[in-house]
Protein backbone atom coordinates (compact mmCIF):
# COMPACT_ATOMS: atom_id res chain seq x y z
CA UNK A 1 0.00 0.00 0.00
CA UNK A 2 1.65 3.49 -1.01
CA UNK A 3 2.16 5.88 1.97
CA UNK A 4 -0.36 8.41 0.94
CA UNK A 5 -3.53 5.89 0.75
CA UNK A 6 -5.72 5.65 3.28
CA UNK A 7 -7.97 2.74 4.39
CA UNK A 8 -10.76 3.53 6.98
CA UNK A 9 -13.39 1.06 8.37
CA UNK A 10 -17.01 1.71 10.59
CA UNK A 11 -18.20 -1.75 11.80
CA UNK A 12 -21.71 -0.36 10.76
CA UNK A 13 -23.71 -3.56 12.35
CA UNK A 14 -21.95 -6.21 14.83
CA UNK A 15 -24.62 -8.82 14.16
CA UNK A 16 -25.63 -8.59 17.49
CA UNK A 17 -24.40 -7.96 21.55
CA UNK A 18 -23.60 -11.06 22.55
CA UNK A 19 -19.61 -11.99 22.79
CA UNK A 20 -19.89 -15.53 22.74
CA UNK A 21 -22.18 -16.14 20.01
CA UNK A 22 -21.05 -16.12 16.27
CA UNK A 23 -23.69 -13.86 15.03
CA UNK A 24 -25.92 -14.63 11.48
CA UNK A 25 -23.72 -11.43 9.97
CA UNK A 26 -22.17 -8.58 10.32
CA UNK A 27 -21.43 -5.40 8.33
CA UNK A 28 -18.48 -3.10 7.55
CA UNK A 29 -18.16 -0.01 5.99
CA UNK A 30 -14.78 0.74 4.07
CA UNK A 31 -13.52 4.11 3.05
CA UNK A 32 -10.54 3.70 1.05
CA UNK A 33 -8.57 6.66 -0.35
CA UNK A 34 -5.42 7.64 -2.60
CA UNK A 35 -3.97 10.01 -4.94
CA UNK A 36 -5.18 8.21 -7.99
CA UNK A 37 -8.36 6.33 -9.02
CA UNK A 38 -6.16 3.46 -10.71
CA UNK A 39 -4.66 3.14 -7.23
CA UNK A 40 -8.07 3.29 -5.34
CA UNK A 41 -9.43 0.60 -7.38
CA UNK A 42 -6.32 -1.46 -7.52
CA UNK A 43 -6.34 -1.39 -2.99
CA UNK A 44 -10.40 -2.33 -3.19
CA UNK A 45 -9.62 -5.39 -4.95
CA UNK A 46 -6.70 -5.67 -2.19
CA UNK A 47 -9.56 -5.55 0.53
CA UNK A 48 -12.10 -7.36 -1.48
CA UNK A 49 -9.33 -10.56 -1.42
CA UNK A 50 -8.77 -9.89 1.81
CA UNK A 51 -12.52 -10.22 2.76
CA UNK A 52 -13.01 -13.02 0.78
CA UNK A 53 -10.08 -14.68 2.00
CA UNK A 54 -11.71 -14.44 5.71
CA UNK A 55 -15.13 -15.17 4.30
CA UNK A 56 -13.27 -18.89 3.24
CA UNK A 57 -11.38 -19.24 6.53
CA UNK A 58 -14.66 -19.16 8.32
CA UNK A 59 -16.65 -20.93 6.05
CA UNK A 60 -18.92 -17.88 5.53
CA UNK A 61 -20.03 -15.73 2.92
CA UNK A 62 -19.10 -12.34 1.99
CA UNK A 63 -20.82 -9.43 -0.56
CA UNK A 64 -19.79 -6.37 -1.23
CA UNK A 65 -21.54 -3.40 -2.62
CA UNK A 66 -20.12 0.01 -3.83
CA UNK A 67 -22.06 3.14 -2.37
CA UNK A 68 -20.31 5.99 -3.48
CA UNK A 69 -16.27 6.93 -4.54
CA UNK A 70 -14.60 10.40 -4.47
CA UNK A 71 -12.78 11.99 -7.34
CA UNK A 72 -9.32 13.21 -7.81
CA UNK A 73 -8.33 16.89 -6.97
CA UNK A 74 -8.19 18.69 -10.59
CA UNK A 75 -5.10 20.83 -9.46
CA UNK A 76 -6.11 24.96 -10.62
CA UNK A 77 -2.46 26.70 -10.70
CA UNK A 78 -3.78 29.46 -12.29
CA UNK A 79 -6.10 30.23 -9.53
CA UNK A 80 -3.65 29.56 -6.98
CA UNK A 81 -1.54 32.34 -7.87
CA UNK A 82 -3.99 34.55 -8.16
CA UNK A 83 -4.96 33.50 -4.58
CA UNK A 84 -0.97 34.29 -3.76
CA UNK A 85 -0.76 37.24 -5.48
CA UNK A 86 -3.84 38.18 -2.93
CA UNK A 87 -2.29 36.77 -0.20
CA UNK A 88 0.96 38.62 -0.68
CA UNK A 89 -0.59 42.23 -0.25
CA UNK A 90 -2.11 40.70 3.62
CA UNK A 91 -1.03 42.43 6.97
CA UNK A 92 1.15 39.46 8.97
CA UNK A 93 0.56 39.11 12.47
CA UNK A 94 3.09 39.96 14.55
CA UNK A 95 4.34 36.92 17.16
CA UNK A 96 4.92 37.67 20.66
CA UNK A 97 8.43 36.17 21.75
CA UNK A 98 6.27 33.98 24.38
CA UNK A 99 4.62 32.58 20.78
CA UNK A 100 7.97 31.85 19.80
CA UNK A 101 9.25 30.03 22.50
CA UNK A 102 6.11 27.96 23.11
CA UNK A 103 5.92 27.12 19.02
CA UNK A 104 10.32 26.03 19.60
CA UNK A 105 9.26 23.89 22.70
CA UNK A 106 6.94 21.77 20.59
CA UNK A 107 9.13 22.07 17.96
CA UNK A 108 12.03 20.48 19.88
CA UNK A 109 9.61 17.74 21.28
CA UNK A 110 9.20 16.07 17.57
CA UNK A 111 11.19 13.20 16.91
CA UNK A 112 13.98 13.40 14.48
CA UNK A 113 11.73 11.24 12.09
CA UNK A 114 8.82 14.18 11.90
CA UNK A 115 11.37 16.53 11.55
CA UNK A 116 12.97 14.62 8.54
CA UNK A 117 9.47 14.21 7.08
CA UNK A 118 9.19 18.11 7.62
CA UNK A 119 12.39 18.94 5.94
CA UNK A 120 11.36 16.71 3.32
CA UNK A 121 8.12 18.80 2.79
CA UNK A 122 9.41 22.56 3.32
CA UNK A 123 12.91 21.52 1.66
CA UNK A 124 16.17 21.90 3.78
CA UNK A 125 16.87 25.83 3.58
CA UNK A 126 13.52 26.91 5.02
CA UNK A 127 13.44 23.88 7.50
CA UNK A 128 17.20 25.65 8.59
CA UNK A 129 15.02 28.49 9.38
CA UNK A 130 12.05 27.24 11.42
CA UNK A 131 14.01 25.10 13.60
CA UNK A 132 15.59 28.76 14.79
CA UNK A 133 12.18 30.61 14.38
CA UNK A 134 9.45 27.81 14.62
CA UNK A 135 6.23 30.42 13.29
CA UNK A 136 6.80 30.81 10.12
CA UNK A 137 5.36 34.45 10.05
CA UNK A 138 5.86 35.41 5.95
CA UNK A 139 4.22 34.04 3.15
CA UNK A 140 6.23 31.52 1.10
CA UNK A 141 7.37 31.86 -2.39
CA UNK A 142 4.84 30.65 -5.11
CA UNK A 143 5.97 26.51 -4.98
CA UNK A 144 6.84 25.33 -9.08
CA UNK A 145 5.64 22.03 -8.34
CA UNK A 146 1.99 20.64 -8.60
CA UNK A 147 1.38 18.84 -4.92
CA UNK A 148 -1.75 17.88 -3.26
CA UNK A 149 -3.00 18.30 0.43
CA UNK A 150 -3.97 14.99 2.36
CA UNK A 151 -6.59 14.88 4.49
CA UNK A 152 -10.47 13.94 4.90
CA UNK A 153 -12.20 16.07 2.60
CA UNK A 154 -14.26 16.41 0.06
CA UNK A 155 -12.36 18.96 -1.53
CA UNK A 156 -11.46 16.70 -4.96
CA UNK A 157 -15.21 16.19 -5.47
CA UNK A 158 -15.67 19.81 -5.65
CA UNK A 159 -12.62 20.45 -7.93
CA UNK A 160 -14.87 18.98 -10.64
CA UNK A 161 -17.42 21.14 -9.85
CA UNK A 162 -15.92 25.07 -9.67
CA UNK A 163 -12.53 26.03 -9.89
CA UNK A 164 -10.40 25.22 -7.07
CA UNK A 165 -7.22 26.37 -4.78
CA UNK A 166 -5.98 25.50 -1.98
CA UNK A 167 -2.91 26.78 0.44
CA UNK A 168 -1.57 25.92 3.69
CA UNK A 169 -1.55 28.52 6.63
CA UNK A 170 -1.12 28.82 10.47
CA UNK A 171 -4.67 29.90 12.67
Amino acid sequence: MIDEARVHYAITNSGGISPNVVQAEAEVMYLIRAPKPSQVKELYERVVKIAKGAALMTETQMEQEIQGACANLIPNQTMEQLMHKQMMQINLAEVKHEEIAFAKAIYESTSAEDKEAAKKQVGSLLDRALADHPVFNQIAPMSKNVSFMTGSTDVADVSWNVPTAQCVTAT
